[in-house]
């Protein structure tokens, strides 16, 4: 059975952990003064997306969300390196406790055991202005009300409270960045968040404590 080595099975990893990583920055309780309120359970719903890196890389296509907090992206990605542009897919499904990953260019899936929580998502709270936190924004972003979540090493998430305190806008310390838009509130197809059918698995190592 072929193996990633260690140096693409972490990108992989990293890739594929990121959003799950923002979510829980922004799913954790902080030290509160005013209640925000919001949708406390999760949300389904379908986007389209686009993040890119300073080296030039573009991954765009359509994102995924349903109400147990499972994850999908779906799109193309174009490697700054050759020009060239490949599928790649990257899902987090809370009811298998995996992350799953595909790109074209290796042919086969990779599959990782990960601890994500299926609870309902933790109400937010407002910090004050002496503590980086949730900020309102003076404008609506895709027609939702958002707030700025400003962390202490640069990165940002335009957070809306009735998506669940999804990002519909990320930009994290190193440049990568990611937004949606065209969201449609509905049930995705369950075919999103897992493999297919028959397809090559193999199984890549959890993320080390310091990658979560």
């Amino acid at each position: 059975m072929q193996f990633l080595s260690p140096t693409k099975l972490s990108i992989a990893i990293g890739t594929a952990i990121l959003l799950f990583v923002a979510y829980k920055n922004v799913h954790t309780l902080r030290a509160p003064i005013q209640e925000i309120a919001g949708q406390d359970q999760g949300v389904s719903f379908v986007a389209d997306f686009v993040q890119t890196e300073p080296n030039g890389s573009r991954w765009a296509g359509k994102f995924y969300q349903r109400a147990d907090h499972s994850l999908a992206q779906h799109g193309a990605y174009l490697d700054p390196t050759n020009g060239t542009t490949t599928e790649m897919i990257s899902i987090i499904n809370t009811q298998t406790q995996h992350a799953y990953l595909y790109r074209e260019a290796m042919g086969y899936w990779v599959q990782v055991p990960i601890k994500a929580s299926a609870s309902a998502v933790r109400k937010y709270r407002l910090k004050t202005a002496e503590f980086h936190g949730l900020t309102l924004e003076a404008e609506k972003l895709q027609g939702f009300t958002v707030y700025r979540d400003q962390q202490s090493d640069g990165s940002i998430n335009l957070v809306a409270p009735d998506l669940a305190f999804f990002a519909l806008l990320m930009q994290n310390r190193g440049g990568l960045r990611r937004e949606v838009s065209n969201i449609q509130l509905r049930e995705p197809e369950p075919s999103v968040f897992v493999p297919p059918a028959g397809v090559k698995i193999v199984n890549g190592e959890p993320p080390k404590k310091h990658e979560r």
